[in-house]
């Protein structure tokens, strides 16, 4: 810029520097001034007072500039930043010009500052810095463009602008006094102007950094609820991202909740979400817990097994389960109790059930145990269409034995009876019978009950009462010990009283209307001492005691048992007569305790005939005689037994009744005419008539055979005799024989 006064020229520079103060923008403002007066030399000339004056004014105006410039700056900013990489905002450099300006005495002033060729602010040598590196700076000319290199919260952030700034104005420069006299003022290139540094323009981008979105998180239940020692879960499981960066983000509880416990309680989660830059935030929220004890208490039931009228209430319970969780927590024997809440019905067969009641930590479940019914060892009962009317089972508690009476098979409600047949007849009878240490008879043997029967019903009572009614205190049932005997007395035990092993009938009576059991530690054990087979026996008539004992054992069939002896005649068969009798034998049965019992069998013998039997001699020899004439009567030779014998075995009212008779034929020998049957107080009989030599009465009762020795109840002037006429002619020296003829004759 050129100026003429008075055609001279005057040439004067001076630099302008504006110092930064180091924490804003600087803007340097280098001025090169020429000031020309007609009358005077250039700038050298002036007084020292009015470059002063000058310097002032041209720094004052550099601060204005700058001031104004910051201004245009910060108020013409074009959208915003933002803050994730590579974020853009663009702002354009504002223009801005200064009036006239009087020095600080008044004394001088500048007027008519133009801009000289529209420039204003030089782009040539401009640059910009941005403290911490995280945003790039780019100058076209006339826009400043800024663009985010890192992702961050940053706050404070100012721009800094270094470069050549040339003020390119025309002015004209006026002091006191000399109104006519001024210079036109030039600032063409750099020059030092002013001496002292500018204030610094500060241009700070706090409003057009956009800071990053708030990492901010809420719970996503106002509560929490939870299982009592349930596993804690991921943090991101509790939590609801309000805003963020949408950044990574990792989590992590810094206080954790107590789940050991049923309450409240709660926890802390800190989540850091950071750039890929490294820049992170953190936000924690407060979750809470109620922990509740959801658990499901979980048992197995273990199928049971017992037998009929047994009390389930008895079992051990922690035996009736297995398998018993807690929610995922398996729980030993120790951890957990079992009760019984609801016993099952033994009072049928079939299956069961029993409800058990399981307990752990304040929860509680209830378990059906399925239980099987069985008939175990038991005295099945049955009535009119067959009909339960009983079943009594053995039980067994270490050397205690008990026995119970139960329905076992339902009955029909409708029909109560036990049999209608059998009114006013006892049906049945249960006695509890105690053996004792010397061998007795069962019938004999005492009952172990207070009561003669256990149960006793007569056809028409009520059967379910009846059962219900057996044992001492009519509940059902009855303590037993080892040995003890059950009698039972069944009108009908042939069909329909049966032994039930492995849950099968089986019949064990033989048929009889009465059955002894043994009770022993493994059932009932069936006695047979009652169930043998008597045989009917032949005797010979008058077999005596000791017949009977050799043979004692040929009369009843053990049928094989070898625990049964047969003891002996308990009374022996009439054997005095002929025909049916009966004896009695005693059999002797050995327990499983080593008891005996016995039971006598009634033996039906038949008695054989027997026989009534004569021995005659084969010869009578009498004495030797000689003529006479007188009548002379012979002795026999011999005496006593001569074998002349009656033998009648035909027993009791059959024995006796009979007569002897002896006859001598006549013929031509002359002896026969002569024989004879003396005998004292009777007339002689001449046996050419058949003489009566012996008669027997009938024995109504005899206790041996009937043996007649008729010989030897004849003296020796009694008997057979030989009674000789005198003058009869007899040879001499001749023996005489003639033959005799005995008949043993039946009736008086």
């Amino acid at each position: 810029m050129k100026s003429n006064h008075y055609g001279k020229k005057h040439k004067f520079t001076k630099r302008i520097k504006i110092i930064s103060l180091c924490i804003t923008l600087i803007l340097g403002i280098l001025v090169s001034s020429r000031l020309v007066n007609a009358s005077h030399d250039p700038w050298d000339s002036l007084p020292p007072d009015y470059q002063k004056e000058v310097t002032d004014i041209m720094e004052e105006i550099g601060n204005d500039f700058l001031n104004d410039y910051k201004f245009s700056l910060e108020h013409t900013m074009s959208g915003w930043l933002g803050w994730e990489k590579g974020a853009k905002a663009t702002f354009k450099i504002g223009k801005s010009w200064v009036g006239e300006r009087y020095s600080n005495n008044g004394k001088m002033w500048i007027k008519s500052m133009k801009n000289r060729n529209n420039k204003g602010l030089h782009d040539n040598n401009f640059s910009g810095t941005i403290e911490g590196g995280a945003i790039h700076f780019n100058f076209d000319g006339s826009y400043i463009h800024l663009t985010r290199l890192k992702e961050n919260n940053y706050s404070n952030q100012f721009l800094y602008l270094k470069g050549d700034m040339i003020l390119d104005t025309r002015g004209q420069l006026y002091w006191e006094n000399a109104i006519s006299y001024y210079w036109n003022i030039y600032w063409d290139y750099i020059e030092d102007l002013v001496k002292h540094p500018l204030q610094p323009v500060k241009i700070s981008l706090d409003n057009l950094m956009e800071k990053p979105p708030i990492l901010s998180i809420k719970s996503k239940k106002i509560t929490e609820k939870v299982s009592l020692n349930e596993k804690l879960k991921q943090p991101e499981e509790y939590y609801n991202i309000i805003s963020s960066m949408n950044r990574k983000k990792t989590a992590k509880f810094i206080e954790f909740p107590d789940f050991s416990k049923v309450g409240k309680t709660t926890g802390i989660i800190e989540v850091t979400e950071t750039t890929a830059d490294g820049y992170s935030q953190k936000a924690t929220v407060e979750i809470n817990f109620e922990v509740e004890d959801s658990r499901q208490l979980k048992a197995e039931a273990i199928p049971q097994k017992t037998i009929l009228g047994s009390d389930t209430g008895s079992l051990v319970p922690n035996m009736l389960v297995k398998n018993v969780e807690l929610g995922e927590q398996s729980l030993t024997s120790d951890k957990y109790a079992v009760k019984i809440k609801e016993k099952a019905n033994t009072n049928l067969i079939g299956e069961q059930k029993m409800i058990v009641t399981v307990s752990a930590e304040g929860k509680s479940i209830d378990v059906d145990v399925p239980v099987t019914v069985k008939w175990g060892s038991t005295v099945f009962l049955k009535g009119d269409k067959d009909y339960s009317i009983g079943a009594v089972t053995l039980h067994q508690s270490g050397d205690s034995l008990l026995l119970t009476d139960r329905e076992g098979i339902a009955r029909n409600q409708s029909d109560t009876k036990v049999h209608s047949h059998y009114s006013d007849k006892i049906y049945y009878n249960l006695r509890l019978l105690v053996p004792e240490n010397n061998p007795k008879n069962l019938k004999n043997l005492k009952v172990r009950t207070k009561k003669n029967s256990l149960a006793s019903a007569h056809g028409q009572a009520n059967a379910i009462e009846h059962i219900n009614a057996f044992g001492d205190y009519s509940n059902g049932q009855q303590s037993a010990n080892i040995g003890d005997i059950l009698e039972v007395t069944h009108e009908q035990a042939s069909i329909r009283e049966r032994l039930m092993i492995n849950e099968k009938e089986v019949k064990e009576n033989a048929g009889y209307t009465q059955v002894y059991y043994e009770l022993t530690k493994n059932g009932f054990i069936p006695l047979r001492v009652n169930q043998l087979q008597a045989k009917q026996g032949t005797l010979p008539i008058y077999a005596d005691k000791s017949y009977l004992d050799q043979r004692v054992k040929d009369y009843i069939d053990l049928k094989g048992y070898q625990n049964i002896n047969i003891k002996e005649f308990l009374s022996y068969p009439d054997t005095r007569k002929s025909g049916k009798t009966f004896g009695k034998i005693l059999v002797e049965e050995t327990l499983k305790s080593g008891k005996m019992v016995q039971w006598e069998y009634e033996v039906k013998f038949t008695v054989s005939d027997g026989e009534l039997k004569l021995s005659t001699p084969q010869s009578l020899i009498f004495k030797d005689f000689s003529p006479s004439l007188v009548e002379q009567t012979v002795q026999r030779k011999y005496s006593g037994d001569l074998g002349l014998i009656i033998k009648d075995s035909r027993g009791s009212g059959k024995q006796g009744n009979w007569y002897l008779t002896a006859n001598v034929k006549q013929n031509t020998s002359t002896m026969a005419p002569y024989f004879i049957y003396a005998k004292k107080g009777q007339s002689d009989q001449y046996l050419v008539n058949t003489a009566k030599i012996y008669s027997q009465a009938k024995q109504e009762t005899s206790a041996e055979p009937l043996e007649v020795k008729v010989s030897t109840l004849w003296s020796s002037n009694e008997g057979i005799l030989l009674r000789i006429p005198p003058e009869r002619k007899i040879e001499g020296n001749k023996t005489y024989s003639d033959t005799i003829y005995w008949n043993l004759v039946e009736g008086p």
